[in-house]
């Protein structure tokens, strides 16, 4: 998996929560052809947008949170074993998770 170290990502942006079974799927189909984790302070979320459209979805749990992992192993074996060979990582640690999901609305 290509690692870099960049974010695309902009405030113009619409994120939207999505389950993980659907946050699979687009990744697999290559809809969400850009995945980025974004360290926060409560550790790695991870969001995807589709090219040429404003639309950013970020991977939620069941409770339906955004699903948090502790370091970068999580989302890059997450990114690898769907066969997304890009995954950029951005670091925020002065920001929550929920700062982040919320940043639609600035």
């Amino acid at each position: 998996i290509a690692l870099q170290w960049a974010f695309v990502w902009s405030r113009q942006m619409q994120m939207e929560l999505i389950s993980r079974k659907e946050f699979d799927s687009r990744v697999t189909s290559g809809e969400l052809d850009n995945l980025q984790a974004i360290k926060v302070k409560e550790g790695f979320c991870l969001i995807g947008n589709q090219s040429g459209t404003n639309r950013v979805f970020m991977l939620r749990r069941t409770d339906l949170k955004p699903f948090v992992w502790k370091n970068e192993i999580g989302p890059s074996s997450y990114a690898q074993t769907r066969g997304c060979h890009n995954l950029a990582f951005f670091y925020k640690d002065e920001l929550s998770v929920v700062d982040i999901q919320g940043l639609q609305h600035v």
